[in-house]
């Protein structure tokens, strides 16, 4: 309770702060400003410094989300605090799409493909992509509400947060294997088909890390006053070591260009 309380009344100026630069790092992600520096140094601190934008935007999520969802003891007022969140996130999601509507109706107008795939195009691009003509940045939003609403069945059968935890883990693995099979880097013919239908309906696994990211706001903010600064800070720095780890599709995970003349 004392770590809620701080948290209502600090303003963090500091997060807030972070997140427009890292905003702007995000428009670069998808306009490619240095795509003409060949540079390999420079290409690789760039790609890695990327992958630490979209992170940070979750578990800063996290950070403010879970100390109000666990203010309470009761699972009835915690289900409540969880849900009124994820109505936001599905408004501003359904608010994106519709102003993106009108350049993926141009899109879809100039695609020369029939109106019926056009249509299973749009619905596997809304509800299992994130994404459709010229709304990449979208996929967020809907990585939040596929992690809001599983976190939701899960305090729903009262796990506890810990156990939340851990199964966030074992999403974010599953995130990875997806991630790798749909590069078909493989020569199991199994293997190969099952990444095609991964690509098919989910593009990338980058759908399901968000829970996992979340969770560690949430961690560090309910354990902020628990622990010295110097560990609830090195949250921070593991989370970032992390991030920045070469895995081997990694560049794509989060900033990836996927053919826009798609057919089903």
């Amino acid at each position: 309770m004392d770590t809620i309380r701080s948290l209502e009344r600090k303003d963090f100026k500091g997060i807030d702060i972070t997140k427009f630069f890292l905003a702007i790092l995000v428009v670069a992600g998808h306009t490619h400003p240095f795509k003409d520096i060949t540079n390999p140094v420079f290409v690789q601190v760039w790609e890695r410094l990327l992958l630490l934008v979209v992170p940070y935007f979750f578990i800063a999520a996290g950070f403010f989300l879970f100390p109000k969802v666990y203010k309470s003891p009761d699972k009835t007022n915690q289900l409540h605090a969880l849900w009124l969140y994820l109505k936001r996130i599905i408004t501003l999601y359904i608010y994106w799409t519709i102003i993106f509507l009108l350049v993926t109706l141009w899109h879809y107008a100039h695609d020369d493909l029939i109106i019926e795939k056009d249509i299973v195009l749009f619905i596997r691009g809304t509800f299992f992509f994130g994404e459709n003509f010229y709304s990449w940045p979208l996929w967020f939003l809907l990585s939040m509400i596929y992690s809001l609403t599983f976190t939701s069945l899960l305090i729903f059968v009262k796990l506890e947060l810990k156990t939340i935890f851990y199964i966030s883990i074992l999403v974010f693995a599953m995130a990875m294997v997806f991630n790798y099979l749909v590069t078909g880097e493989n020569h199991n013919k199994f293997l190969l088909m099952v990444g095609k239908i991964i690509k098919y309906l989910f593009l990338t696994g980058r759908l399901f890390t968000g829970m996992f990211y979340l969770m560690i706001g949430g961690l560090i903010a309910m354990n902020k006053n628990r622990y010295p600064s110097s560990q609830w800070c090195s949250w921070w720095y593991w989370q970032s070591l992390f991030s920045l780890l070469k895995l081997k599709s990694s560049p794509r995970f989060y900033f990836h260009y996927y053919p826009l003349h798609c057919s089903v």
